[in-house]
Formats: C-alpha cells, structure tokens, sequence
C-alpha cells in the first residue's frame, strides 16, 4: 500500500482486498474445563445411538471422512440410501449443551446442517443451497460411492474431528489408527464461511 501511494495515479485509484470464502474461527470443542465431554464425531454419535453394526464399526461398509468444517459419511450396500436416511435422522435431531465464552451455560444446540445425497441433489430451501449445487450424478458412481451419502456442514464455529485420513493435512506423518483429532483453530467449508470478505479504499470512501 506504501508503494502504491507513491505513485501519480494514487490519487485517482480504488483499492480494493478481496477474499475468496470467508474463515470460520473453531470454538473450544473439547471445552474439558466446562463439561467432561462435548462430541462432535458424527460416528460417536451413531455409535451411541446404537445405529452402527458390528461391520460398520470395524470399517466395513462405512466409512466416515471429516475434519475441520465439514465431512462426509458412507454407506455400502443395497440399503445404503435408508441407511444415510436414518443417519441423517439421528445426525439431525443431535443436540450438544452450549457455553457461553466465561463458561455459564447457554442452552441445547445442534452442531450442524446434515444433508443425504436427495437433499443435496434438490436443492434446501433456507440454506442457500441450489438444486445440484453440493451433488453432481454424472462424476458420482454409485457402486464405488465417490460421493458421500450424508454431508455435514458445522454451525456457529464448531469443529469435526480429523478422521479417516484427513490428519495428511497436517503435514506430518501420522499413524492410521489414530482416534479422532481435534486440531485446526479455524478452517473453511461450512455453509458460514462463505460470505466473501472486502474492503475498500480510495477517493470518495470514508475510512
């Protein structure tokens, strides 16, 4: 910006700083200090509801890919679309006990926006999100399940678990078998870091 206003044309110049999604800045998840547990792994739930086979927990016919601000859930089988059905279910009617920042109590939440493929592919009326916007069927193949049968869109800053692979990104050599992180202080890819951010400068703009 120095540079800039060394130059003649400054003063006839717009500057304008855009970003390309907004960021989300993740809250405590863990919050130990406030109460002993406040999960937000989608597979723990399910597990908790009793939802999830014998199979299913060993990895066999499902498989569960999140990190950060969102994630994806699969199902294998001739069932598997009333499989992410129900899961959807459970994932939706899910609610966590909220905190204020000093730690006094807020009240039940649901962490986040879940989505099957149908939804998904139609279209939700109030989230923003347009017929075929998150599931295209033409680079889906629905015997190798490239696209997720559920989607998870995080809330109001709260943070999946790094599960299924995705602890790659944070640059190290990780073992496989590792349980679920909670690692990143912000990220992007839930339905509120999409506002793009700007500022403007120049002739005529008020500070």
């Amino acid at each position: 910006m120095n540079r800039l206003a060394d130059m003649p044309e400054y003063k006839d110049a717009v500057i304008v700083l855009y970003s390309d999604h907004g960021h989300v800045t993740h809250r405590d998840t863990l919050r130990s200090y406030v109460d002993p547990f406040i999960e937000t792994d989608p597979t723990a739930v399910l597990k908790h509801h009793r939802f999830l086979s014998r199979d299913e927990k060993q990895g066999q016919g499902y498989f569960a890919y999140t990190a950060s601000s969102y994630g994806g859930l699969y199902f294998k089988g001739p069932d598997r679309h009333r499989r992410a059905r129900e899961a959807r279910d459970i994932l939706a009617a899910y609610t966590l006990k909220d905190y204020f920042p000093d730690g006094s109590y807020l009240g039940k939440a649901s962490p986040w926006h879940v989505l099957t493929r149908e939804e998904m592919e139609r279209g939700v009326y109030g989230q923003d999100i347009l017929p075929g916007e998150l599931y295209h069927r033409f680079i889906d193949h629905p015997e190798q399940g490239l696209w997720p049968d559920v989607m998870l869109f995080m809330k109001n800053g709260w943070q999946l678990p790094i599960t299924g692979g995705l602890a790659a990104n944070l640059g190290v050599a990780l073992p496989s078998s590792l349980p679920p992180l909670v690692g990143f202080l912000g990220g992007h890819g839930s339905l509120d870091s999409r506002d793009i951010v700007m500022a403007f400068t120049g002739p005529g703009i008020p500070a």
